[in-house]
């Protein structure tokens, strides 16, 4: 069985929630309770970053993780924003619908020049996901 870890980096664009290994049953727990001090500081404006690379396997308990997420991070006007899913995953994702709500980019610095179309990441009222 993959090593579980789930950590947070302090990025100059936003922060960063690196999930490596398998989502489940028994590591949901953790995964939820770092999203959540995450998604919920009020020190981040702008984006949640989500890097998904060395995420192994997601159950449902893993998924509505990142769907709590996302809503934390709508309370605070900020975006959920799942990073470099690897294909079997990005195809769970695409499953249950995830991504026709929550964006999915290549790489953490394609976030910077979305970041740039958008504006000043730090104002998200105006910002339009469609």
């Amino acid at each position: 069985m993959p090593i579980f870890r789930c950590w947070v980096e302090d990025s100059p664009l936003a922060p960063i929630v690196h999930v490596q290994g398998d989502v489940d049953l028994l590591t949901a727990p953790e995964f939820r309770a770092c999203m959540r001090s995450t998604a919920s500081s009020t020190t981040h404006n702008g984006y949640v970053v989500v890097d998904l690379s060395e995420l192994e396997y997601i159950d449902g308990g893993g998924l509505r993780v990142l769907e709590e997420g996302a809503a934390l991070c709508e309370q605070g006007s900020r975006e959920l924003v799942l990073v470099a899913p690897p294909p079997h995953i990005e195809r769970i994702l695409e499953l249950v619908q995830l991504t026709d709500h929550l964006p999915v980019l290549n790489s953490v610095e394609a976030l910077s020049g979305r970041a740039q179309l958008n504006g000043d990441q730090a104002d998200r009222s105006g910002f339009d996901t469609s």
